[in-house]
Order: C-alpha cells, then structure tokens, then sequence
C-alpha cells in the first residue's frame, strides 16, 4: 500500500498540482495586499495547505507565521489551525514527535473553543503518527476515538475518514486483514453522499487492493472499484499509484498487453508529475509484465532503466525487488555470471535495508520514551496544580528522579538494542560462514576443527570410491562458448551433488571434467558400496536423459563414463590457506583406472565391489580386465538395481 499520509491526511491534500500553483499565487497577493486581521490568517492557513507536500519547510514558516499573528489578534481558532498545519509539514517530514505536540496543542485550543469536528482531525493525525511508527493498535484507538467524536456530531466527513483509516489499520495485518472491507464499504457509501472525493478514491483505492489480494476470483472486484479510483483520482498525483495499480490487477487477470499499456501511460503520468519515486514503480511493473509474458530480454532493458530511477530517488525496497527479478531472468536464460552479480548487488541492497529498518527501530524507540516522558510530565504539572507550594517542591524532586531513570533506561535500551543488532548480524554472518565451510569440508570434520583447532587423518577399512568423467570432453567443449560450458558442466554437477547427498555419499573434488566422491565416510558405513552405486546408477540415468533431451534440440551433449571400486583409504585435510579434504590410497588409483576401462554410459566397478552389491544390483561380467600396474581384475557393468 502507498504511504499510509496518501490516506490520513486527505481533508488538506485534494488539490492537483496545477492547481496548486494557481492557489498559491492568488494567495501570496491576497495576503501581500491585505491588513493584519483574521482573513490575513486565514489566508497564510491557506497558503500552508497548498505547500505542505511539495516544501513542507515552507509550510513551516508560514505556519508560524500565521501563529504568530493569531495570538497578537487573540484569534484562538486561528492559533489551532496554524498548529494543525504545522504537524501535516513536521509528520511529511517524519518528524514525528514534533508532529505530535503540534497537534496536542492544536487539540488543547480546539477543545477549548469546542470544536469537536477539528478534535476528530487532530485524532486522525495521531493515530496516523502511531501507524507510521509501527504502533498499529494504538493508532486504532485514536482512529476509533476519532470516529465516536464524528458520530456524537453527525459529522460525516470526519465518519468517513476515519472509517478509511481503521480499514487501512486493519488491512496492514494479516489476522485482521478481513476486518478492512466492511470499513472501506461504509466509508465509501459516505462519501458518495456528501460527494467527497478524496475519501472516496482513498476508499476504492482500498477496496481495489483488497480484492487484488484475496483471491482470483475477485479480481473483477478489484477492476470495478480501481476503475472507480482512478476516475476521482484524475489530474492528482495519486494518478499514477492507481493506474500501476489496476495494470497489475490485469497481470494477475493474464490480460499482459492490457497490463503493459497501464504500466506505460502510469510511466507518462508520472513523468509529467514529476514523482520519482512513482517513475521507478511504473517502470518495474512494466518489467514484471514483460517478464509474465515471456518476453525476457525486453524485460531486463526495462528491469535495467527502472533500476537507474531507483537508485536516483534511493528506494532501496524498489531496487530488492528488480534485483531478485533480473537475477531470476538471468537464470531463465542461463547467463550465469549476471545471476551472481544481481545475486551480490540483492545481499547488498538486503543489508542496507536491514540497517535502515535497524535505525528506524531504534528512532521508534526513541519516540515512543519522548512521548512517555512527556505524558508522564503533562501528569505531574495537571497534579502540581492541585496541591500546596511545599508539595510541588518535593514532587519536583521525584519527577527529577524518575526523568534521570527513564533517561537511564532509554540509554540501557538502546545499548541492549545495539547490541541485540550486531549480535543478529554477527550470528547472520556465522551462518553464512558456516554454510559456505560446509561447501568445502564434511560436518564431523568441521566439527574436529572446532573442538580441537585441527584434524588428524583418520585410517578407513572401506569406502567405495566413484569416479565419473565426460568421454572426449576436450574436442566436444570445443563446441560451446566459455559461458556456455561452464553453465552446462555446472548444471551437471549440482544435480550429481543431489543425487550423492540424497544417498549419504561425500563429494571430494571436482578436476576439469572429473567428479570424484566416495561412500562411507566421514562416518563408517556398512551400506557404502550400495549407497555409492546407487548414485552412480542415478547419475548415468540422469546424464541419459539429458542427452536425449539435447539431441532432439540438436545440441551438442556429453557421454560418461562411471567407475567404483571399494577398499580401504586414508582421509584428511590438506593445506593451510585454502582447506581441501582428500583421501588417498591405493583403492583411489584402482577405482580411477575402473572407470577409464569402462563404455560410455554404464557404470562399471570392480569385483570388490560386486562381491558386496550382487544381491542388490543385476550386473554383466565383463572378465579379467588387465589394468596398468595392476594386474587382471574383474570388471561388472551394473545393469540395473534388483526389485524384491
């Protein structure tokens, strides 16, 4: 949902911008002209509204000086107003306790003059201080106070309005989520009455999300009530929001040229408002479109200029989400160096949103004790009041007391807070440390080197070693660009990654186009020879199919060969800089000449090995094969796995 003043703040934020400049240069001669009296005032009042979003240090300084002259003419409503209008600048500013005791003291005056209807308005702005700070259930009781003021005075605008923003309270959390539509609804049935446009579009607006949100089915809903928005909201600079809006209402309908042709004009729209931030949004939802339609090369130029826009207007939330989609076109098209780069450019992005939020969090912290502060002090002098001189000293004294220790608690607890966040970060970064160790060495292994600071090369009786090489790699590779063949031996080996690990099989390394792994280590295992040759089985299979795939394209494709052969070895690290873990012995030499003595596209092993899986696998003698340096051994192809 948009920024949550696009809702709260309506009843001073309904002009165009055009009209605005033309307001605004009556105003100024109005008030050049006239005599310091009440009309002069209301004028500055005026002036105010007109600037409060597009320079609201200007709105500022008109605003004081309309305060100023409606305490020399003694005009209390004009005071109040001035205050009001102060706390719209100081909360688009996101100064947000300033904001606050703008609108106690706007409050203070209008209570006293007993203007129930600017109370109501004041209770509005407050609960939309609390929202933007994230302190939705106190946002909701000033939202609900707000709307029992409005029904004791029959004040449909204020009704209206606040029935709009207890919707959109609701709507920002999921288990209250259904809670919206009923107050969207009868905030819009007023508004059509009294003919309010603002609250109307603000409503629809709502009810288009709502819908869009809900379910497919309800996605005719969600066309007929933005549809209805986006007619109020013409010639505003809400126009854009709700044209992308109802453009990705219609993506989600599947209607891709409907939703492109909305994207675009959004895109023209805001261009001509002038609204970076909505240039950026248009611009990404052009992208996903094309991306929807499959149309991936169109989408990334479009992903690429929408991410220029971002970067130029610093909305880092916009700028996650292109990362993430131009990393996952990049993977549709196998350009694999890109999707790293999008991938490094996302972690980024990830960390400065997440010290951001950190920042805001702690400045909520820091609003919600100011205001705790304040509270607690407006009680105390309400009390002092009441009570004799002596008494006021010695409360005086406790109040002190009691601001020393908050302040005392506010420093523990931004420390703790502090401290809570270096600890989150320290404990992400452990584990993606951990994560990437655990891509090199075995766990236990991982686990010696933190428990003693080193590993001991350690004696297994039997492990069943697999060799898996492409046949005549050198002169097919020649084929392939670089990118092409490094995106293809990576697609291979992380699915022969898959296939060893879902049968407790360890990866060793990985040699040009050699993939080395073996059975029954780290941990001894009795099943090592059948769990080894299972995955050799899955992987031939798996390499057959990708073959046959590739043919029918007309692709050039790798052949592999498979060898085991089971025995004993010694397994360890080596290395001090980049850790490696090995194995060595005479078996590995054995299993490596097994597999070059085999055809491409079966598994052979060796009779060691046969000896251990003949009741589980259906297996052709080849004969004593005479192996260099070796001897004759006997060769089996593995045929298939045997079914009980």
């Amino acid at each position: 949902m948009k920024k949550y003043y696009s809702f709260v703040l309506m009843f001073f934020l309904s002009l165009s911008i055009f009209a605005q400049d033309r307001e605004a240069d009556s105003l100024k001669t109005l008030i050049d002209k006239g005599r310091d009296d009440t009309i002069k005032v209301k004028n500055l009042i005026a002036l105010s509204r007109v600037y409060v979003r597009s320079s609201p240090d200007t709105a500022l300084k008109i605003t004081t000086r309309a305060s100023r002259l409606s305490k020399r003419l003694n005009y209390k409503r004009g005071e109040a107003l001035a205050l009001k209008f102060a706390g719209n600048a100081n909360f688009i500013k996101s100064n947000y306790f300033e904001a606050m005791n703008n609108f106690d003291e706007a409050m203070s005056i209008f209570k006293s003059i007993n203007d129930k209807a600017a109370v109501a308005k004041i209770q509005n702005g407050n609960g939309a201080i609390y929202m933007n700070q994230g302190e939705d259930n106190k946002a909701l009781e000033y939202f609900f106070s707000a709307l029992k003021t409005g029904e004791e005075i029959n004040d449909s605008l204020c009704m209206c309005l606040s029935l709009n923003n207890i919707a959109v309270g609701y709507q920002n959390k999921r288990n209250t989520w259904d809670k919206a539509r009923s107050f969207y609804l009868r905030s819009l049935t007023i508004a059509e009455l009294i003919n309010e446009k603002d609250v109307f579009a603000a409503s629809t607006t709502g009810l288009g999300e709502y819908y869009m949100n809900r379910d497919s089915v309800s996605l005719d809903s969600a066309v007929y009530y933005t549809e209805k928005s986006l007619a109020a909201n013409m010639g505003t600079v809400d126009e854009p929001y709700t044209t992308n809006l109802l453009g990705q209402i219609y993506q989600k309908k599947k209607n891709f040229d409907k939703a492109i042709s909305l994207f675009k004009y959004a895109y023209e729209l805001s261009v001509k408002f002038e609204s970076q931030y909505d240039l950026s949004i248009s611009k990404m939802r052009l992208a996903q479109a094309y991306k929807a339609k499959g149309e991936n090369k169109l989408a990334l130029t479009t992903y690429k200029e929408a991410e220029a826009t971002a970067i130029s207007s610093k909305s880092n939330y916009l700028l996650k989400e292109i990362y993430e989609d131009v990393a996952s076109v990049y993977e549709k098209l196998h350009d694999y160096s890109n999707v790293i780069k999008y991938q490094n450019l996302l972690i980024g992005i990830k960390d400065t949103i997440y010290n951001n939020d950190s920042d805001k969090k702690i400045q909520g912290t820091q609003f919600t004790f100011d205001r705790s502060m304040k509270e607690g002090q407006i009680k105390m002098l309400t009390k002092d009041q009441k009570i004799k001189e002596q008494e006021i000293k010695r409360l005086n004294l406790t109040r002190n007391g009691l601001i020393g220790f908050i302040v005392l608690i506010m420093i523990f607890a931004a420390i703790y807070i502090n401290l809570r966040i270096k600890r989150a970060k320290m404990a992400k970064e452990k584990k993606r440390s951990e994560e990437l160790l655990l891509n090199i060495l075995p766990q236990e292994t991982i686990d010696e080197l933190k428990n003693k600071g080193k590993t001991i090369a350690k004696d297994f009786d039997e492990v069943t070693v697999m060799f898996a090489d492409f046949k005549n790699f050198t002169s097919i590779s020649e084929n392939f660009t670089a990118q092409e063949l490094v995106a293809l031996i990576n697609l291979y080996y992380s699915a022969f990654d898959d296939i060893i690990s879902k049968n407790r099989v360890e990866k060793i390394k990985t040699i040009g186009d050699c993939y080395m792994c073996a059975g029954g280590l780290p941990v001894e295992s009795k099943t090592n020879a059948e769990d080894t040759i299972k995955a050799a089985v899955e992987i031939k299979d798996f390499m057959s199919n990708e073959n046959k795939k590739r043919q029918l394209l007309g692709l050039p494709f790798f052949d592999i060969r498979i060898g085991c052969h089971t025995g004993p070895i010694v397994a360890g690290i080596v290395g001090i800089k980049k850790y490696a873990y090995d194995i060595w012995g005479d078996t590995v030499n054995i299993a490596s000449r097994i597999e070059s003595n085999g055809e491409a596209g079966r598994v052979n092993i060796s009779g060691t090995s046969y000896n251990l899986v003949k009741n589980k696998f259906r297996c052709q003698y080849r004969g004593k094969i005479p192996v260099k340096n070796k001897g004759d051994i006997d060769m089996y192809f593995v045929e298939e796995i045997k079914h009980s």
